[in-house]
């Protein structure tokens, strides 16, 4: 029989805990530098978009544009 507790913490729920902070801070901070860099794009996008009034408006606004792509990149690179 296999001695499956070796180099293991004693409790196993404190162990899943501190993964689920350090992949939530991991994805935060992917959040962040994708946003940074999709900003200038959504600003420039939300621009030509409002000079021509007759195409549709997706997005409230460029901060909620850059936003929801920088969550969707986020968590195509957490899904890879």
């Amino acid at each position: 029989m296999a001695n499956t507790t070796v180099n293991s913490p004693a409790n196993p729920a404190a162990r899943r805990r501190a993964h689920g902070r350090h992949s939530r801070l991991e994805y935060c901070f992917y959040v962040a530098l994708i946003f940074m860099l999709a900003l200038p794009f959504a600003v420039t996008a939300w621009l030509l978009g409002r000079a021509n009034a007759n195409g549709p408006q997706t997005h409230s606004g460029p901060i909620a544009w850059a936003l929801a792509e920088s969550r969707l990149m986020a968590s195509m690179v957490f899904r890879a």
